[in-house]
């Protein structure tokens, strides 16, 4: 786009980005580059030593960008902090239900205190659910051991909480039908860093 068209787009950004500081009591950044949009994303976090990055996104294609698009894919593969996608269509700018799948794997908990965190500056309620693809009884014996230290993690740090374990074949599709019948605004989840 034309330089007018660009300097309204960053004006509008910065405008929405001081709203949000005053309405959360959050300190936000704001940068421009060129290049390599996931590079410059993680340099800057890396220099700034970013808590937290909030990013829009609008997958076009391929299995990744089917779910959040190749920068935002990208930027959550190799950023040294968490970070928030958005989809383009995201109208509400609050987080009051956040859905926080708890499965097998070994780094599954490692999301539990930044998400007992943002709960806290949100006011939001954070469901735990317990995911399985296996119903075996050791299984679901740890999976509910995991959740009982999440749900303990929570109520120290005073996060209200809803719970349930969820059994099906697709970790993916339990956790994404549940946010949309529990009204989720945003799913925790891991990913493994590749980029």
């Amino acid at each position: 786009g034309s330089e007018s068209e660009k300097k309204q787009l960053n004006d509008e950004v910065y405008h929405k980005l001081q709203h949000l500081k005053t309405q959360y009591n959050y300190d936000f950044a704001f940068y421009e580059g060129e290049g390599a949009i996931y590079k410059n994303l993680v340099q800057i976090a890396q220099q700034v030593m970013a808590e937290i990055m909030i990013m829009g996104t609008h997958g076009h294609s391929g299995f990744e960008e089917f779910w959040i698009g190749g920068n935002a894919y990208k930027t959550v593969s190799a950023a040294p902090c968490p970070v928030i996608t958005l989809r383009e269509s995201f109208q509400q700018p609050e987080f009051r239900n956040i859905i926080l799948p708890i499965d097998q794997s070994d780094h599954t908990r490692q999301k539990v205190p930044f998400t007992a965190e943002f709960a806290n500056r949100f006011g939001a309620t954070v469901h735990v659910i317990g995911v399985c693809t296996d119903s075996d009884e050791e299984t679901v014996m740890y999976m509910r051991q995991y959740t009982n230290q999440v749900l303990d993690f929570m109520e120290e740090h005073e996060v209200p909480t809803k719970h349930d374990m969820l059994f099906g074949k697709n970790i993916t599709e339990i956790t994404l039908d549940y946010a949309q019948q529990n009204n989720g605004d945003l799913v925790a989840i891991m990913t493994e860093q590749e980029v």
